[in-house]
């Protein structure tokens, strides 16, 4: 597997921005990039969620599908 580590944010319920870890000051703005995965939810639901929300992770690929999107890109 390939891996990036993230941080994604959401405010009033809503995601607003997702970034890379980058060189631990300044990260890349994936957001666009992360709104097209079907697990992570664009907004939250639930009675209490907080008015600013950041949850880190792991977005990850097996390493056959990272292969195919590069050929793809070429």
């Amino acid at each position: 597997m390939d891996g990036v580590a993230v941080s994604v944010r959401y405010v009033r319920g809503r995601l607003v921005c997702a970034l890379t870890r980058g060189n631990g000051e300044w990260g890349d703005d994936i957001t666009s990039n992360l709104k097209t995965l079907r697990s992570l939810p664009l907004s939250l639901r639930g009675e209490e969620i907080p008015e600013d929300f950041e949850a880190r992770g792991e977005v990850y690929l097996p390493i056959h599908r990272f292969e195919e999107l590069n050929h793809e890109r070429e």
